[in-house]
Parts: structure tokens; sequence; C-alpha cells
């Protein structure tokens, strides 16, 4: 960490604990001032600081020359703090407990997705994965640990058959999931995804999935790993990649990051294969051949890591992934531009009314928790 960063970390910390001079304060509210909050004092006042933070950060990927009222050492400081509260958790408290005001004024409120699945084992049994589902299952090498969201798999005790037969796990709208597969590979599911896999891998370690997942495959140079994903096949020795591929989305992109992936078109007649370095990714769907771009490693584990993640999406893409991972439909009543990107970093633990919260910032619109429904409208000057 540079003397910048160390800084702005002191100065942070005894803004945090009461101690910052009447100077520093004064400068810390600058900073919010500088992206013209409304109410500014209030808004310092009533508003918990980690969304004041969050919402600095959208506003810094807006613009790429801030205005400057203060030397160039302090706004250096200045954009230093934004990071280090957009990337490390840190507890605020004041002087006295601030209840955020957004919850307060709601009649309900949408709690996040948490860890919990549904497994169909190989039988045609079905299985809830969550505080009263599954421990272990012998007979399948099955065992779960509720605590984490973890289900793993090992070779069952005895060969039921010389066919093969396939486990599946399936989150649904609000849910994520770990799963640990016979070959030790580890896939993360978000929400509304599923992958199915054989209870022993053969040869070869062949599984199919939809919607979202982190991949962390086992190494094994004598069997070689592959995944059937919507428009893409990917080949994988070992590595870390993340494959995003929801049907109603009629796209499906692979993101590498370590390794290296080998991934081809679903489509017999896109002849397109591409060979991936860490830091690229490729896209194909519904009309489209597979094309090679770049990525952004931090983004695609984001979601795994507890974080929307957003960067150039437009507002109804944003919404999408906040609709899957709250389970709620949303309701246009206003449509906003397209053109505008929303860029930042939001984390997926917060209540709902947090989040679209801190989005209302951005363009000319007010949201409306109604059960499961969101409604988006104009707001009204």
């Amino acid at each position: 960490m540079d003397d910048n960063f160390k800084k702005a970390e002191d100065l942070l910390r005894r803004f945090q604990n009461g101690t910052s001079s009447l100077e520093e304060e004064e400068l810390i509210k600058s900073w919010f001032s500088d992206f013209k909050f409304e109410n500014q004092d209030q808004a310092i006042i009533n508003y918990d600081k980690e969304v004041l933070f969050q919402r600095i950060l959208i506003r810094l990927a807006e613009t790429e020359t801030p205005v400057r009222k203060y030397k160039p050492i302090w706004w250096s400081i200045a954009a230093a703090a934004i990071m280090i509260f957009a990337f490390t958790v840190y507890q605020w408290t004041n002087h006295q407990r601030i209840e955020d005001p957004v919850v307060q004024t709601l009649e309900n409120d949408v709690l996040p997705g948490k860890d919990e699945a549904t497994m169909v084992l190989a039988d045609g049994r079905e299985i809830e994965l969550n505080a009263n589902g599954l421990k272990e299952e012998s007979t399948y090498g099955v065992k779960v640990d509720e605590k984490l969201g973890i289900i793993s798999f090992s070779n069952p005790k005895k060969k039921l058959t010389t066919k093969l037969e396939y486990h599946t796990i399936k989150t649904g709208y609000a849910g994520q999931y770990t799963v640990i597969l016979p070959d030790g590979s580890k896939v993360k599911l978000n929400s509304n995804s599923s992958i199915r896999f054989p209870i022993e891998f053969g040869r070869e370690r062949n599984v199919e999935m939809v919607g979202e997942a982190f991949f962390e495959v086992a190494k094994d140079e004598n069997k070689k790993f592959t995944v059937d994903a919507g428009y893409q096949q990917i080949e994988v020795l070992g590595t870390q990649f993340n494959i995003k591929s929801y049907p109603e989305e009629y796209e499906t992109t692979t993101a590498l990051v370590s390794g290296s992936l080998r991934v081809r078109s679903s489509n017999k007649n896109d002849i397109n294969e591409f060979i991936l370095k860490p830091g690229e990714l490729v896209k194909n769907g519904k009309g489209k051949q597979l094309i090679v771009d770049k990525s952004d490693s931090n983004k695609e584990k984001a979601w795994e890591q507890g974080e929307f993640f957003f960067d150039g999406e437009n507002l109804q893409e944003v919404l999408s992934t906040v609709a899957r991972w709250y389970n709620v439909k949303i309701i246009y009543e206003y449509q906003p531009s397209p053109d505008t990107e929303y860029g930042g970093i939001i984390s997926r633990n917060k209540r709902l009314s947090t989040v679209l919260k801190l989005l209302e910032d951005k363009e000319n619109v007010n949201f409306e928790i109604k059960g499961k429904e969101v409604i988006v409208k104009k707001r009204l000057k």
C-alpha cells in the first residue's frame, strides 16, 4: 500500500472513531459534495456511510476527470479512500446508531438470496438443500455442509449400474450453492442455475450447466474436463473460469480467470474455435458467431465473492441481475434510456431497498417495492 493509501486509511479511521480534526471532517464532507449529492449535510447525517461510499464509487465510474477542488495530494488521498471502501469491508459506526432511512420508509422489503438448492439424485429423488435437507447419503457418497452451503460427492460405496447415471443440482431465484464434484472440482452456482454430472467420472469428465457458474477445476492431465453450456462447448485441463448462459438472454459468455480453455461453438455451422488466455472471454448466442474479447477477472469473480460488479451495463441489464438474486419481477411504468451505463460495486448481502436506492442516483427514476414486484417509475421533479 502506498503512502497516499496509508494517509487515506488513517484519516478515515480517525473519522470513524471520532478523533479527526474539524479540518479533516470538512475534507471528508467535500468528497461527498464533489459528487453533488442533494441535501449534503443531511445525507452525511442520515445515511449509512457504506451506502455513501458505494454511491461515490458509482459516480466515480461515470467520469474520467472529476472536478478537483483540493490540492492534488488530497484528491489522490480521497480517490484512494474511495477504493479502500469499495473493495474492503469496514464496519462504520457513528456516535449514535443510525438506522437506514430507506428501510424505515418502506412498507415491505426483500432480503438477499441465500445458500439453498434442490438436488435430484440419480434415482429420481428430489431433496431440498437447506437447514432441513439431506445430511448424508452413503450410497451415492453425498455429504452436505449446511453452514457453508456446500454439497460434496465422492465415489459411491458400490457401483450401482453399468450405465451412466446423473445427479443434478439446481438453484432457484434468490439461491446459490457450491458443489464439489466427484473429482474434487468446485462449482459455485448462481441463482436460477443448474449443473448435471455423472455419479462417477469415467475416462472423461463431462458436465452440463445452465445459468451462471464459477468453476475451479481439479487438474487431471489424463482426464479432460468439458462443459456443455448453452451455445458453447468448453474444454479444460485445470483452471478457474466463469460461464454465464441464461436461456432468456440468448447468449453464452465464458471468461477465463486462470489456466487455459479451448472453446468452440455448439453451432456446427460456426467453425470458430479459440484457446483463451487469462483475462479473455468468448461469447456467442442466437444468430451470433463465437468471438473473443478482453475480460476483467475481478468482475468475473465478483458474484462468487458476494458482490454485484457493474461495468457498462444499462439499467435493464442491471435490474435483470438484481431480479434473479432477490426473486422479484421488474415492472416498467417508465422506460429508462438503454444508453445510460452503470458502473460500480455493491454488496449482494444488502436488502433490496438499499441496492435500489444506490441505483436511483444514476438516472431520473424511482423504484417502488410491492411484494415481489419492483416498479420502475419516472422521478417527479
